[in-house]
C-alpha cells in the first residue's frame, strides 16, 4: 500500500504552493482564500528559515501526477536538565491531509517524515490524526489545558454570524458575564513593563535558559521565536518583560485574529519568563492581556501545562476551555518523564495561531 504514492518535498514557487493551497482548502472544507493556505502563509510555514534545521518541512503525495496527501513539520529541539547542549531534534505535524480516496497515504507521509528524527511530538489534533500517531508510537504524556478570559461578554450580541438564534446569543452573553462575576483577576502586586520589539537577540536568553533548569522546553532561542515574528500576515507581535529599572526578565509573543464570523480572539502565543517569581510573572500575563483588550480582543486565550503556568493564568482571571492531549514518540528514552514539559500555543498545530 505505501509503494503506491510518490513522495516527494514541496517545491518552494508559487504555482506549487498554489496547488498545495487548494488541496489543504478542499480536504479541510475551508474557505478558499483561507489565509493558512495562502502562498505567503504556506511559505512563511515551510520554508522562512529556523535554526533547528535546513531540512525540508513540506512533503507532498502524488497519484498519477495528483496530489492526494501533504504533511508539514514543525522542527525544533527540546532543551532543559540531562539534555546534551544542543537539545534534542523534535518536531510535530501541521496540516496533515489525506484524500478520502487514497488508502494509507497518511501512513506513507508518517513514515517518509520521520527519518532521522530522534524524537517526535503531537499536542491536540484530530481523531483520525491521533489514531495514526498511536499506532506508529506516539504514546499519551498527559493533557494540556486551553485557557480563557472573557473581555467583551457582549461579543454574541453584535455577532450575527455566529450560526445561533438571538435567544442563544442572549443565552451565551448570559453565560459569560456569569463568568466574569465568578473569575475576577487579581490585581498584580508588581509592575511590569512591556517594550515592543521587531526581533529577539541574546539579550532575551537568560528567560529560557532559567525555563530548562526546571522543565522540557522546546527551542525559544531568539532566532527561533524570529521565525514567528516574520508571520506574512503581521499577526504576531514581540514584547519584552522589563521591570522598572530596566532588567529584562522575559519574552512573549501574542496575536489578534478575526474570524470570519466577527470574533475577535487574543492570544498569548507564548511567554518565557524567569522561573521563581509568580507575582512578576501574574504582572506579565496581565500586562499582556490588557494590550490585547487595547486591540479589541473580544476573548484571549492561552495554554498552560505546567502548574506555575495554570496558577499565573488563574490569578489573571483565565478559566478553563478544554483540554489537548499531549503525545510524544521517544523510540530512544531521550527525553526525561519525571520532569514537566512547558508547553504553549507555540508548540501546537499552526492553527493555534490563527
Amino acid at each position: 500500500m505505501f509503494n503506491l504514492y510518490e513522495i516527494e518535498p514541496t517545491h518552494n514557487d508559487d504555482a506549487a504552493l498554489a496547488e498545495l493551497g487548494r488541496f489543504l482548502t478542499a480536504g479541510f472544507g475551508a474557505p478558499v482564500d483561507s489565509p493558512f493556505a495562502s502562498i505567503d502563509v504556506l511559505r512563511w510555514k515551510h520554508f522562512d528559515p529556523i535554526p533547528a534545521s535546513d531540512a525540508p518541512r513540506s512533503y507532498v503525495a502524488r497519484k498519477n501526477g495528483v496530489v492526494v496527501g501533504h504533511l508539514g513539520l514543525a522542527r525544533g529541539a527540546f532543551f532543559g536538565p540531562e539534555l546534551p547542549p544542543e537539545g534534542v531534534e523534535t518536531l510535530h505535524m501541521i496540516d496533515w491531509l489525506g484524500s478520502k480516496n487514497a488508502p494509507g497515504v497518511g501512513a506513507s507521509l508518517l513514515l517518509r517524515t520521520h527519518r532521522g528524527i530522534p524524537t517526535q511530538y503531537g499536542l491536540g489534533g484530530s481523531r483520525d490524526g491521533r489514531g495514526v500517531g498511536g499506532a506508529f508510537g506516539y504514546t499519551l504524556v498527559g493533557e494540556v489545558p486551553v485557557y480563557q478570559r472573557i473581555l467583551r461578554p457582549t461579543r454574541w450580541l453584535r455577532n450575527r454570524d455566529s450560526g445561533l438564534t438571538w435567544p442563544g446569543r442572549a443565552a451565551r452573553t448570559a453565560r459569560d458575564i456569569a463568568t466574569l462575576l465568578t473569575h475576577r483577576p487579581q490585581k498584580p502586586s508588581r509592575r511590569l513593563d512591556l517594550v515592543r520589539v521587531e526581533t529577539f537577540d541574546d539579550r532575551d536568553a537568560d528567560a529560557f535558559k532559567s525555563l530548562t533548569t526546571a522543565s522540557i522546553v522546546n527551542d525559544r532561542r531568539a532566532e527561533a521565536l524570529n521565525h514567528f515574528l516574520r508571520h506574512p500576515r503581521g499577526w504576531i507581535h514581540g514584547y519584552r518583560l522589563g521591570t522598572p529599572d530596566g532588567s529584562i526578565r522575559g519574552s512573549a509573543l501574542i496575536s489578534l485574529v478575526e474570524r470570519r464570523d466577527g470574533a475577535r480572539v487574543g492570544k498569548l502565543l507564548d511567554w518565557a519568563f524567569e522561573v521563581g517569581d509568580i507575582a512578576l510573572e501574574h504582572a506579565a500575563v496581565d500586562a499582556l492581556t490588557h494590550r490585547l483588550a487595547d486591540l479589541r480582543a473580544d476573548v484571549v486565550t492561552a495554554f498552560a501545562s505546567t502548574s506555575r503556568q495554570a496558577q499565573v493564568l488563574c490569578l489573571a482571571g483565565f478559566t478553563t476551555l478544554h483540554p489537548l492531549e499531549f503525545r510524544l514518540r521517544d523510540k530512544g528514552g531521550l527525553l526525561p518523564r519525571d520532569l514537566p514539559f512547558h508547553l504553549t500555543a507555540l508548540d501546537a498545530d499552526y492553527a493555534a495561531l490563527e
